[in-house]
């Protein structure tokens, strides 16, 4: 059980003070029941009612970006836009600092992102033993022929003493220009690098997985969406 002006200051719909005048003026309900007393003890997971609109406190939140190109991947930036930029405007009332990127994407690199405040899932899931799958659209402007195709799902060393782990590439086009490519880690600039090998150069690269979840077809780039239980779930079960 929790006091009603802390949980109504946690769902940031006023500070424990304002709350006070609020509840005076019988404007807060929980669960249907009209609030009395700023000190009245309600479940934490009560429905809040106020000015029209439900909220029900989450402890932990999930958030899916189908993040567009030309913003890092980042929390802020002194130059460059950041997807926190993006969040921030959408969910005006989230304390950006509190929130992870599961996963960075290059700044040209668009797709799935989850941002979440549930650190230890972030720090678990992007955890190099834990081997979390991730699928990349890639476009190329150089076509990979099999043995090329085999080389890089073997592994290939993308700096002197990086080999990469062993990755799966479905070739998508007759051309061979385009494919989708899943790997388990997560290096800088990876994708680009391993497909560099074969002297091509990566024209188009788009994050359409990562571990069960799929990145929604009908999410416009800069779209986000909360979500489900059974999404989150999904990435709670991961290995």
């Amino acid at each position: 059980m929790e006091r009603i002006d802390k949980l109504l200051s946690k769902l940031n719909i006023a500070s424990r003070k304002e709350a006070k005048t609020l509840i005076k003026k019988g404007l807060i309900l929980a669960d249907g029941v009209k609030i009395t007393s700023a000190d009245m003890k309600v479940s934490e997971n009560a429905v809040i009612s106020y000015s029209g609109k439900e909220y029900t406190y989450q402890k932990y939140r999930y958030f899916l970006m189908n993040k567009p190109s030309g913003y890092l991947s980042a929390n802020k930036d002194p130059k460059d836009k950041t997807v926190m930029d993006i969040f921030v405007e959408k969910y005006p009332d989230i304390k950006v600092s509190d929130y992870f990127l599961m996963g960075r994407l290059d700044k040209d690199t668009v797709g799935l992102l989850i941002i979440t405040n549930d650190g230890d899932l972030t720090h678990r899931l992007l955890s190099p033993k834990y081997h979390v799958e991730k699928t990349y659209y890639v476009k190329i402007d150089t076509p990979i022929n099999e043995s090329i195709k085999k080389k890089i799902e073997d592994g290939v060393y993308i700096e002197k003493d990086v080999l990469t782990k062993p990755s799966k590439i479905e070739i998508l086009n007759d051309e061979m220009t385009e494919c989708n490519i899943t790997i388990v880690e997560g290096r800088f600039h990876q994708v680009k690098k391993m497909f560099s090998l074969n002297g091509s150069n990566v024209t188009y690269l788009k994050r359409i997985k990562f571990g069960k979840l799929i990145l929604p077809s009908n999410l416009r780039e800069g779209d986000i969406i909360e979500l489900s239980k059974e999404e989150i779930e999904l990435l709670k079960n991961e290995n």
